[in-house]
């Protein structure tokens, strides 16, 4: 899987550890890049971490995140602290049955599904984060 900069054409190799980290992380293009870490994102609210105890209970070892635009619209949809959990454990295990499928080199999916949309999941160095299409 490749990735093509906007900005200077480069192509990058997803599959390609280096590479991907560069693309995740940004480069040099001749235009600045602001790296927006993980940290920053949980902290603005753009994020959501998923809690350890359903990482735990799903045998699930890496960090996961969940943009903000997936966990309000999909998950949080209730207001009730047990179904919000419910929920994220599906959408978790969703992901789990989907990164287990397939090329296991490859670090993303755009095939997972959860309450009638599809989910798209990226693994980098920080662990694992789920997104809407349009949140890419």
């Amino acid at each position: 899987m490749t990735a093509t900069c906007p900005e200077c054409g480069r192509v990058f190799d997803l599959t390609d550890a280096p590479d991907s980290d560069e693309w995740a992380h940004g480069h040099d293009c001749e235009a600045p890049i602001t790296v927006y870490s993980k940290a920053q994102a949980v902290e603005d609210g753009e994020q959501v971490a998923v809690p350890g105890h359903i990482l735990r209970a799903l045998n699930v070892s890496a960090p996961m995140y969940v943009t903000s635009a997936l966990y309000f619209g999909h998950v949080e949809t209730t207001g009730d602290p047990v179904m919000t959990d419910v929920r994220l454990n599906l959408l978790v295990r969703a992901a789990s049955v989907a990164f287990r499928a397939g090329d296991t080199s490859d670090m993303m999916r755009t095939n997972i599904a959860f309450d009638g949309v599809t989910v798209w999941g990226i693994i980098d160095g920080d662990g694992c984060t789920l997104l809407l299409p349009e949140d890419y």
